[in-house]
């Protein structure tokens, strides 16, 4: 059986300066957009836009190494990705959201996450739903 990889890696260009802010819990969250462009046969070009957040002390190289039309590229793991949507946007608990993207242990799926997100799934739940509060209390 051939290996598969499910990973999608970004490289673009920094749409603006990241941007750090505190967390309520205190750690902190660094944004940023990358845009990636692509011209059309009919001489047109194509932006896409992507959203991105480092926490804790990859937020903190980014913010100090990053600047508006950085080169930059970053990969994310899509099965992470939608098992983090899943948990925030479904409101599932971590085994059901790690057993619909395909893991059939929930002990390998929270090592994974955690390798990735640098805390448990749970934990990173409730980090990024302090965070949106946060910004929507704004």
């Amino acid at each position: 059986m051939t290996a598969t990889y499910n990973k999608v890696t970004i490289i673009g260009n920094l749409g603006r300066d990241p941007e750090t802010r505190a967390l309520p819990s205190g750690d902190s969250v660094t944004s940023f957009s990358v845009a990636t462009s692509e011209r059309r046969r009919d001489g047109s070009e194509l932006t896409t836009w992507f959203s991105a957040s480092a926490f804790g002390k990859l937020g903190e190289t980014c913010q100090a190494y990053l600047r508006k039309g950085s080169n930059l590229q970053f990969q994310k793991q899509l099965r992470l990705q939608e098992a983090r949507r899943l948990m925030l946007g479904e409101d599932l608990d971590a085994a059901s959201a790690g057993s619909r993207v395909g893991y059939h242990d929930a002990a390998h799926f929270n090592r994974e996450y955690k390798s990735l997100f640098g805390v448990s799934p749970m934990r990173d739940v409730h980090r990024l739903r302090d965070a949106a509060s946060d910004v929507l209390s704004r």
